[in-house]
């Protein structure tokens, strides 16, 4: 499994998402690339896994986490 850090609220590391696809575009079908995002919309985070290119994501949040049913579409 390999993190990739994309766009965060704050703190350093971050790459770009042209630099995740091609990161995760080179990996072998054996390697799980998994997109850290800050988005927090269900279609903003499918966007996002889109243009990425990758296997799995995590959601990161700097605030309260929402109750089910709260994430917006």
């Amino acid at each position: 499994m390999l993190g990739l850090v994309a766009a965060m609220p704050s703190g350093p590391g971050p790459i770009s998402d042209r630099a995740i696809a091609a990161i995760a575009a080179s990996l072998p079908p054996d390697v799980v690339s998994l997109l850290l995002t800050a988005e927090t919309s269900a279609a903003a985070i499918a966007a996002h896994v889109r243009r990425t290119g990758v296997k799995g994501v995590q959601i990161v949040n700097q605030g309260s986490v929402p109750a089910e049913g709260e994430m917006t579409p």
